[in-house]
């Protein structure tokens, strides 16, 4: 129990000047939103971002300077938001479907893929291969896979456990080898401690290859670059209170091992991302403040502190430059970091 409760609160003492973020800049600050912002994503290109709210609006804003580019009135529930690898379309969940989106007018468009992906309970993840050629979606209880191109549903993935709720997140390898989703954590269990809520499968075969996370719920999930690491944040019960815990996990199919865990967040991690060059893990959760982690060992080494509630989303540009993060005070802020992808 002593080295577990070290895990757990040993990165108090820990320093959080803000390594990674560029020093002394503040982030740029993007305001319009008028309720909670529930997904946020950044052009390949870093030059845009684009935000979704509660307030059943897309945005679009200018990353240098936070101004408005445009307001998608959409009327219906968006969850998730992505732009496709090569930048020419963004897609979102909405009710039962996946919608595209031309980014350069914010209008929906069915060139080269179907108009809407019809895909029943879809939840906030989503997630594209590396080329863009596949895009796994959560929905209902598990994960599907599709052809991004064609519209066409590849595969699904599903606990065989019985008792689960919705999948909360989902990620897919770069490679698109290997599909993982968070799951709500309600009813069912099968081992003492709590059933795994955190699983990864073979893409190709639909084979479950790995599972773990044998607490409340699992909330968010990210492949490294690489594709050889996962990445865990959610809530772990502590006695009468619950950790926001990240976990960070080496994969392999003879036996994957766990490299660090650590008490992230006082209550609960609700996101999390990997920088591009795989050093560097954001994540968020109830505090107010984005944190960076050694994506090896689990040391804290940043702190970017620029919102007043609950972190919801993050998102890094592709090269490393910029990260964009979002959450229950209605802002989306862009902070520029210090490194790049090397």
């Amino acid at each position: 129990m002593k080295w577990r409760l070290f895990l757990l609160l040993g990165t108090a003492l820990l320093p959080t000047a803000a390594i990674g973020a560029e020093e002394g800049k503040q982030p740029v600050k993007c305001v319009g939103h008028e309720a909670i912002v529930t997904a946020v994503a950044l052009s390949p290109d870093g030059k845009v971002a684009v935000s979704n709210s509660d307030d059943r609006t897309l945005r679009f804003w200018n990353t240098a300077d936070g101004k408005e580019i445009r307001k998608v009135e959409a009327g219906f529930w968006i969850g998730g938001v992505r732009f496709s690898p090569d930048g020419k379309y963004l897609a979102t969940t909405a009710t039962d479907s996946v919608r595209f989106w031309d980014p350069a007018t914010g209008k929906e468009v069915g060139k080269d893929i179907k108009e809407h992906l019809t895909v029943k309970e879809p939840g906030y993840g989503l997630a594209f291969s590396a080329d863009g050629s596949k895009l796994v979606v959560a929905c209902g209880t598990g994960a599907e896979v599709w052809d991004a191109r064609l519209g066409r549903k590849l595969r699904d993935f599903r606990p065989k456990d019985k008792g689960f709720g919705n999948a909360r997140q989902v990620a897919i390898s770069p490679d698109g080898s290997l599909v993982a989703a968070a799951l709500l954590g309600e009813g069912g269990r099968d081992t003492e401690e709590g059933f795994p809520a955190v699983r990864v499968w073979e893409a190709k075969s639909g084979e479950e290859m790995f599972k773990t996370w044998a607490g409340t719920s699992a909330d968010a999930v990210a492949f490294s670059p690489s594709g050889k690491q996962l990445a865990i944040g959610g809530m772990l019960p502590d006695g009468a209170d619950h950790n926001g815990v990240l976990e960070i996990w080496d994969l392999d199919p003879n036996g994957s091992r766990l490299l660090s865990r650590v008490r992230a967040d006082k209550h609960g991690l609700f996101c999390l991302a990997f920088s591009p060059d795989g050093k560097t893990i954001a994540t968020g959760g109830t505090e107010p403040a984005v944190k960076l982690w050694n994506a090896t060992t689990g040391e804290l080494i940043g702190k970017l502190e620029g919102h007043s509630d609950q972190v919801h989303a993050l998102a890094f540009s592709a090269d490393g430059r910029s990260l964009a993060s979002a959450g229950r005070d209605k802002l989306v802020l862009i902070w520029p970091m210090g490194g790049g992808r090397r």
